[in-house]
């Protein structure tokens, strides 16, 4: 009731609908149909009944497991193909008045077919509609599109002048969402009078289901889920964070996505913004707490490497599916999900929930779009790149490597991150190394790796994620381990096409140049570690990643059923 008006929700469901076979009670993301609209109604704050008109005992008996207040049995004459709903609407309302022995001030059709109506929505409709005092209202969906009308077997524009869609006059077309009705004007040939007040809503509550297109659509939206991304990165811990959430947020865009990243992380940022995601920018890791409470995510990733277990059992106390990336500390307990790709893929303490090894690994878009690498008896280009820092300016040693074995013959591809710190340095040298005879391209902030790890025909890098990208490729690779914590990636050791040299130490110099010598003389070996990359479905991780989180929040949130208990 609202200011002492008495509203009665009549839902009609005939079981004969033809273009979708009982479309009314078929599943869809595994709930009925007509459930949506029966909870829409039961959540309002002001309908004081909601009643469902049928002529199916089956559509009868789902209705009253979801809330329905009463069963209306309608007659076959108005069950038919071509009945409108006026008399249909108005047999219910009566039958319903005499049955009850209550009068109702308002009478509101809500249509089955409008699963994506919202409460809120329908509640807004309802207090304008009793506030301007209208006998009439139906639910309205803006548009604005350059549309064309037939005038005596002619096509004119319906617009006086061709505008930018944008600047054009909206026009409005009646959706399936609701008719609101002053119960005196309800009869059994309308359920309207003019003047006709309507009520705006968003495409998406707009949606009526009236074919497979529309179904799959509205199939499409409800199966959404509310995703959080917790990600950092910057000159310190790299962006190799940030590239992995990007690549998860890009095979997402069906569902609702948002990172959280540090104010101080000034790269991540730069790179997430241009990407145009939606950001929550915080200041201390406090502040992601209020971040969830004001989202209410369903999942959450948290890609910032080990995490504190009070900080994830405070996450949880939000019951969201938690997921987290690279955690070798108490993530690997607490969280519903860990992958670690690029660390070992055995454990001593094996658990169900912890997805070790290259399988897992979120390859970058671009390298699905490279060809697998075919291999020329001689080496005409190698490239150098070794992340975002490059701690040990390993970028340096290589290219002394190179002046030191007179490669002068070969394009030399030198990739620095942005978070390296000697780049003058490095330009001289390589400036001096040209004026040699020596072929020395910088870059830094590459746009394209893919690109630049396609043309090499040998690559050296660290033992990070690069490893896979150019394994996934195909290029014969030298990795070192810049830390110890790279030394725990373990995949460099496994995978024969890619020769491992270790933790960077004070031999390493000797160690890249004997490494070299023989992979520049041997085109066998590197004909064989090209074709043992195959071996590897690289591409295919991203796929893994997210069958696995969906299948497994479907397991700990196994049913999405309204359940509205019958009164």
């Amino acid at each position: 009731m609202y200011k002492d008006k008495r509203i009665l929700a009549i839902i009609p469901a005939r079981g004969g609908s033809k273009i979708i076979p009982r479309k009314n009670i078929r599943f869809l993301n595994r709930n009925p149909l007509i459930a949506y609209i029966i909870k829409t109604a039961k959540k309002s704050k002001y309908i004081d009944k909601t009643v469902v008109t049928t002529d199916d005992s089956e559509i009868g008996n789902i209705s009253y497991i979801f809330g329905a207040d009463k069963i209306i049995e309608r007659p076959s004459d108005l069950a038919q193909d071509q009945t409108t709903l006026d008399p249909v609407i108005y047999h219910a309302y009566k039958a319903y008045q005499e049955q009850s022995n209550t009068e109702f001030d308002i009478i509101i059709t809500l249509q089955p077919t409008s699963p994506l109506l919202k409460t809120s929505s329908l509640d807004k409709a309802i207090e304008k509609f009793v506030e301007k005092n209208s006998s009439s209202m139906i639910s309205v969906i803006p548009t604005q599109h350059l549309f064309w009308e037939k005038k005596d077997k002619q096509l004119s524009p319906y617009y006086p002048k061709r505008l930018n869609r944008r600047q054009l006059e909206p026009v409005f077309f009646e959706t399936g969402g609701f008719v609101i009705s002053k119960s005196e004007i309800v009869t059994e040939s309308t359920r309207m009078v003019e003047p006709l007040e309507i009520f705006e809503l968003s495409e998406l509550e707009g949606i009526d289901i009236d074919n497979y297109l529309d179904w799959t659509l509205a199939e499409k939206i409800l199966s959404r889920k509310k995703f959080l991304l917790r990600v950092d990165g910057d000159n310190e811990i790299g962006m190799g964070h940030i590239y992995r959430m990007i690549t998860i947020a890009n095979n997402l865009l069906e569902h609702d996505v948002k990172f959280v990243i540090k104010k101080s992380s000034k790269l991540g940022l730069a790179k997430v913004y241009s990407q145009n995601f939606e950001v929550v920018e915080i200041e201390k890791e406090e502040e992601f707490f209020k971040v969830i409470e004001n989202n209410d995510p369903d999942i959450i990733l948290i890609d910032i490497l080990d995490t504190e277990e009070n900080y994830l059992q405070q996450i949880k106390s939000y019951n969201p599916f938690l997921v987290t990336f690279e955690d070798l500390a108490a993530g690997l307990k607490e969280a519903d999900l860990v992958f670690n790709a690029v660390n070992a893929t055995d454990t001593e303490d094996k658990q169900d929930h912890i997805f070790n090894g290259y399988k897992y690994l979120c390859l970058r878009d671009e390298f699905h779009l490279v060809p697998f690498k075919t291999i020329e008896k001689e080496v005409k280009n190698i490239l150098i790149t070794f992340g975002g820092v490059d701690q040990n300016n390993l970028s340096k040693t290589c290219l002394k490597t190179i002046e030191k074995l007179q490669l002068k013959d070969i394009d030399i591809t030198l990739i620095l991150g942005l978070g390296y710190k000697s780049l003058e340095n490095i330009q001289k040298l390589a400036s001096v190394m040209n004026k040699s005879g020596f072929k020395i391209n910088v870059f830094q902030d590459v746009k394209l790796m893919s690109q630049h790890m396609y043309k090499a025909d040998l690559a050296i890098t660290s033992n990070g994620r690069t490893v896979f990208e150019i394994a996934a490729i195909g290029v014969p690779c030298i990795t070192i381990a810049q830390n110890e914590r790279e030394t725990l990636h373990t995949f460099a050791e496994e995978a024969p096409g890619v020769t491992y040299l270790g933790l960077a130490d004070e031999q390493i110099d000797s160690k890249i140049e004997q490494e070299l010598k023989l992979l520049l003389e041997d085109y066998s070996k590197r004909l064989e570690m090209n074709k043992s990359h195959l071996r590897y479905d690289l591409r295919s991780g991203i796929k893994r990643v997210l069958r696995t989180i969906f299948d497994h929040y479907d397991e700990k949130f196994p049913s999405n059923i309204l359940n509205i208990p019958p009164e």
